[in-house]
C-alpha cells in the first residue's frame, strides 16, 4: 500500500536545536516568541516523554479564546530589578494551587539528555506548563484532581506525564472537566472503564440493582471461571460489587459501537472556535484517508492529536511531534478506525 510520505508519522519531528524564530508558527493569529510570554504562540515538538495527550490538550485550549486566556492567566513571569526573568508561577484555576518553576529548572528541562530532549521544545510556555503540571499531578491533594489522575491509567504510576487524562489538564487550567467517548474493541475488556451513560444491572444474586453513574470511573477486578459473575470496583464509593456476567456485558460494558461512533461524530461535527477536541488513536494499523483521497499514516502506537478544525467532512489534526505540520484527513476514515478516543470540551461564554 502506497503511503503519502509527506504525512508519514516518522518525519514529523522538528529539529530540537531550532529556536522559536526557526520554525513557522501554526495558529489562529499567533506570533513568534523567543522566550516565555504566557502564550502558546510558536511551534512546539514533543520530547521523549509520553505526554502527547497533555501537549495536545494544552494546544487545543490555546486555539480557543477562553482557553488562551486561561493559559495566560495561569502563567506569571517573575523578573528581577533589572528586568531579567528569574522564574515562573503557574496557578491552576481548578485547584487554586500555585507551582513555582525557576529559570534554572526551565533551562535544565531545555537541555538534552544524552541524544534527545526529555521535555517539549519550541515554545517555552509549553515546557513551563509541562513542569508545573507534572509537579501538580505528583503533589496535589485536590480530591477532584486525584480522582482524575489516579483512576485513569496505571501507566503514570511512576511517570505522571505518561498517559495523562485530558480531563485533568482542562480541569486544572479552566476549572471545567469534559466529555469522553470510548470506542473499544468488542473482543477485549480493559480493566478500567468509563460509563458514558447510566446503566442499571443486576447483582449476582439478582436481589438488587446496581446503577453505573454517568461520567464516573470503574475498575474491572475479574470474573468467575464459569463466567456467571463479574466483580467490579466502584471507585467513587470505595466498594466492590459482584454482577451478573451476561447482564453486565450486554447492558454496561460492551456498548453499541455505532452509537459510540455517532457520539464521536457529533462532537466532531459540532466543533467550533470554542471547542477543545483531542483525538487519540490506539495501537494498530492506523491508515486513514487524506483530504485528496491519499493514504495517510497516523501513529501506529497509542497517540493523541489536537483537532484544530473540522469542515466539510475534513478533520485537521495537529501532531504534538510537530505542531507546525497539520494533517487533513477525512472524518469517515477516522471514525472507521478500530480503536480511538475522542475528548471534547466546549468553552463558550457560559463556561
Amino acid at each position: 500500500m502506497e503511503i503519502n510520505n509527506n504525512y508519514s508519522n516518522y518525519f514529523k519531528y522538528i529539529n530540537e536545536d531550532d529556536t522559536a524564530q526557526d520554525v513557522t508558527p501554526y495558529s489562529r493569529n499567533r506570533n513568534e516568541a523567543d522566550s516565555a510570554n504566557g502564550e502558546i504562540d510558536s511551534v512546539f515538538g514533543q520530547g521523549n516523554l509520553q505526554d502527547c495527550a497533555l501537549l495536545s490538550t494544552v494546544f487545543g485550549l490555546s486555539l480557543t479564546e477562553n482557553g488562551s486566556d486561561a493559559i495566560r492567566d495561569a502563567i506569571s513571569i517573575n523578573k528581577d530589578a533589572k528586568g531579567n526573568i528569574t522564574g515562573y508561577d503557574v496557578t491552576f484555576k481548578g485547584t487554586g494551587e500555585s507551582y513555582h518553576i525557576t529559570q534554572d529548572e526551565l533551562n535544565q528541562a531545555k537541555t538534552k539528555e544524552e541524544d534527545a530532549r526529555k521535555y517539549s521544545y519550541g515554545d517555552d510556555d509549553m515546557t513551563i506548563l509541562e513542569l508545573a503540571l507534572e509537579d501538580c499531578f505528583e503533589q496535589s491533594e485536590d480530591e477532584t484532581l486525584r480522582y482524575l489522575v489516579d483512576n485513569y491509567t496505571d501507566l503514570n504510576a511512576e511517570d505522571k506525564l505518561y498517559g495523562v487524562n485530558p480531563a485533568s489538564v482542562t480541569y486544572l487550567l479552566t476549572g471545567e472537566k469534559a466529555e469522553w467517548y470510548d470506542i473499544r474493541n468488542d473482543e477485549k475488556m480493559t480493566k478500567r472503564f468509563f460509563a458514558n451513560e447510566s446503566y442499571t444491572v443486576k447483582t449476582k444474586d439478582g436481589e438488587e440493582d446496581f446503577t453505573f453513574e454517568a461520567n464516573e470511573y470503574y475498575k474491572l477486578l475479574g470474573y468467575s471461571k464459569d463466567k456467571t459473575s463479574i466483580k467490579v470496583e466502584d471507585i467513587k464509593n470505595n466498594r466492590t460489587v459482584s454482577l451478573d456476567y451476561d447482564d453486565f456485558l450486554n447492558n454496561a460494558f460492551l456498548r453499541d459501537i455505532e452509537d459510540d461512533k455517532n457520539s464521536a461524530k457529533e462532537k466532531l461535527e459540532s466543533f467550533s472556535d470554542d471547542s477543545v477536541l483531542v483525538f487519540a488513536v490506539k495501537s494498530g494499523n492506523n491508515i486513514v484517508k487524506g483530504a485528496n483521497g491519499e493514504n495517510v499514516e497516523l501513529s501506529d502506537g497509542s497517540h493523541a492529536y489536537a483537532v484544530s478544525n473540522v469542515k466539510d467532512g475534513i478533520v485537521t489534526l495537529v501532531n504534538p511531534w510537530n505542531s507546525g505540520e497539520p494533517l487533513q484527513v477525512t472524518m469517515d476514515s477516522l471514525l472507521s478506525l478500530n480503536g480511538y478516543y475522542v475528548y471534547s470540551l466546549d468553552l463558550n461564554d457560559e463556561g
